[in-house]
């Protein structure tokens, strides 16, 4: 999931580069066209279009930085991935069509990943094969906390304690 977390953020970001650069040339190219002679209305259309680029430049990057932190940091990644997400749509809209989808689902990959694991919980089985321990002079035997006296025969020998004990 983080590996995914990483292409999905590397490959938003890249691209929402390049829809950046691409909404900036618009707008200066749009303001430029215009000059003087455009109507104040079209040259704050063609001005936001160049503020809207900025801002999704600046959220490409934090994006990219975002897809970067996927591996060791899954969480933190995972919020600056959907800040770039959303801030990039929010500034170029209809530019950032690709790379927005792709830092979304990188964001939640990351934050699946960030998930912690349930422990296991290890519980020792003592098979029949598996012989219990038995104390050096042979009079006891561990059953795991503390040492139990081995069981006597008639004779006064003292016998295994049962297998599965």
């Amino acid at each position: 999931m983080r590996g995914g977390a990483l292409a999905l953020g590397l490959t938003g970001g890249i691209i929402g580069l390049i829809a950046a650069v691409l909404a900036l040339t618009v707008g200066g190219i749009g303001q430029a066209i215009q000059g003087s002679s455009a109507d104040s209305t079209t040259q704050a259309n063609f001005g936001m279009v160049v503020v809207g680029g900025w801002v999704a430049l600046g959220a490409s990057i934090v994006g990219i930085i975002g897809g970067a932190l996927a591996m060791g940091r899954p969480a933190a990644g995972g919020i600056m991935m959907l800040m770039a997400a959303i801030a990039g749509f929010v500034g170029v809209s209809l530019f950032y069509i690709i790379s927005g989808p792709l830092l979304l689902v990188g964001a939640i990959l990351a934050f699946v990943a960030s998930r912690k694991p349930r422990p296991v919980r290890v519980v020792p089985v003592q098979t029949a094969l598996s012989a219990p321990n038995i104390s050096p002079d042979g009079r006891y035997w561990w059953d795991g906390t503390t040492w139990q006296p081995l069981p006597t025969t008639p004779i006064g020998e003292p016998t295994p304690p049962p297998v599965g004990s």
